[in-house]
This record gives C-alpha cells, sequence and structure tokens, in this order.
C-alpha cells in the first residue's frame, strides 16, 4: 500500500506549523509520500513549506485558484502517481501517533468487503452514522473532505461529476461530491473513533468562532496538547463565551471536569500528558 499525503496550504502560518510538526511525529511517516498545494500564500513561500514538512513535493500557485481548485488539483496529481490511495490532510488538522495504522487496518476491512476505498478518520457527532460495519466502523451520508481517505476510482468519479463551479445554496464541495455518491449508491466510511482534530478556524473553507471536536481523539504527543492549547487561547482573548463553549464540548469528549476554567482545562490537558509520559 502506497499513501499520498495531500495538504492544501493558504496562509495561517500558525496553524500549518502545528500541522507539519503533529505530521511528522506520526509513526511510520517515512513510508508515505508528503505532497503540498499552496493557494498563492503571501505569508510564506515554498522555501518555507519545503523545510516545515520535509518534502520537496511542493507545488505553489501563481495565482489565488480557492480551495476547491486547489483540491481538484490535488486530485488530478494523485491520479498521475503511482501511489494507491489520498488521504486529505487538510493544513488544520492534528494527528494521532498511530493514524496510519488505522488507515492500513480500514483499508484491508474495506476491500475485504470488495467496496471502493472512501473513509474518513475523523468522527464527529454532527455527522450521525447510517448504518454499523464493525466494532471499528461504520457508514454515514456525509463524511466531509478533512481526514478522508480514497482510492482512484473514487478521485476519478469526483473529476468526473463534481463541477468546480457547483451551487452556491450547497455548504461546500464536500457536501455535493457526497450527495454525487449518495445518487450512485456508494457506501462511505468512517471510524467510529477520530484518528485527526481540526485547529482551523478562519479560513478559505471556514469562517467560524468554532471547532468541531473528534468524538474521542486522543491527545497522544505535547505537540497535540500544545496545539489545542495555542488555538483556544489565541480565540479565547476575542470572544470568551465562544470559547467557554468550546471548552465544555471538549470536555464532553475528553471527559475533562466541565468546571475548568479555559485555562485551567488546556493547562491540564498538558500536565495530564506530560504526567503520563
Amino acid at each position: 500500500m502506497k499513501l499520498y499525503i495531500g495538504v492544501t496550504t493558504y496562509n495561517r502560518k500558525d496553524i500549518i506549523q502545528y500541522n507539519a510538526k503533529s505530521l511528522l511525529q506520526v509513526d511510520e511517516i517515512e513510508n508515505c509520500e508528503i505532497h503540498v498545494f499552496d493557494d498563492c500564500s503571501n505569508e510564506y513561500n515554498m522555501k518555507f513549506l519545503k523545510k516545515i514538512y520535509k518534502t520537496d513535493k511542493v507545488i505553489c500557485n501563481k495565482e489565488n485558484l480557492g480551495a476547491d481548485a486547489n483540491a481538484k488539483k490535488m486530485f488530478m496529481d494523485f491520479l498521475k502517481s503511482d501511489c494507491d490511495y489520498l488521504f486529505c490532510a487538510d493544513s488544520d488538522l492534528i494527528y494521532t501517533k498511530d493514524v496510519l495504522r488505522v488507515i492500513e487496518k480500514s483499508i484491508y476491512k474495506i476491500k475485504k468487503a470488495n467496496k471502493p476505498v472512501i473513509f474518513s478518520v475523523f468522527s464527529e457527532k454532527h455527522h450521525t452514522i447510517f448504518e454499523e460495519f464493525d466494532s471499528d466502523l461504520c457508514k454515514k451520508k456525509f463524511i466531509g473532505g478533512a481526514g478522508t481517505v480514497m482510492d482512484k476510482e473514487i478521485i476519478k468519479l469526483f473529476i468526473e461529476n463534481v463541477p468546480l463551479k457547483y451551487n452556491k445554496e450547497i455548504e461546500g464541495i464536500d457536501c455535493y461530491y457526497c450527495s454525487v455518491l449518495n445518487s450512485l449508491n456508494y457506501d462511505m466510511f468512517c471510524t467510529k473513533k477520530s484518528y485527526v482534530q481540526h485547529i482551523g478556524v478562519f479560513g478559505q473553507g471556514a469562517n467560524l468562532v468554532d471547532i468541531e471536536w473528534g468524538i474521542d481523539f486522543k491527545i497522544d504527543s505535547i505537540v497535540n496538547a500544545n496545539a489545542i492549547y495555542y488555538i483556544c487561547e489565541k480565540y479565547y482573548k476575542i470572544d470568551e463565551e465562544k470559547i467557554k463553549s468550546m471548552a465544555l464540548n471538549l470536555a464532553k469528549v475528553d471527559k475533562i471536569g466541565v468546571r475548568l476554567s479555559i485555562k485551567m482545562l488546556y493547562y491540564s490537558i498538558i500536565s495530564r500528558f506530560k504526567r503520563k509520559n
């Protein structure tokens, strides 16, 4: 199995540095190809991206194409590669150390069931389970784009059926391609636990002071703990009530006492990790 890890970037220099650090600490990452597609950022250049992601496979657009067109460029490059599967590792994600082992195991199970490979390792409560599959995987009608793994059959289907200019009433291109897959009776899978976590708030595909918390996301490194602490500290200064709400959501997921203040909550995350290790 050869995995193509695609990272689409646009500014957010602080966020992508956490993304790169988290990605590079994943177990067996050296066996994968990391490809970066930058959409004409003005906060950094190609040299910076090559340095933090430790890869020469960096493409920088000469003009801003927008998130969807940049993703399509990544899809086309993947189809030309000798890799078997694409992992959409968005630039605002952090990853558990075992995410690649989970991906390999999930691919094996889906292939054994004679299904095309499309599944997400990002599980969150708003995307409800449509059908049980086994103890680790379920089927959903919508899985989003970030943290999704796909084979070339699925990518070719996207290229053929999903227009670059889509209905603006639809919330995003990922909603559109999920609706296409549903109409064609394709199964979309998702891990029941989350092995990636969003840390981005503002970007080309998001403009909310809110974060979707992954179900049972395991904070298994100080890099990931620091990333979550950073983003909540940053937006705590912008909107205290929003961040308190975010803290309560994480508390429910990670079983931390909900009465802790935002700062104490994340100091607690980091200190718990240090004690454990």
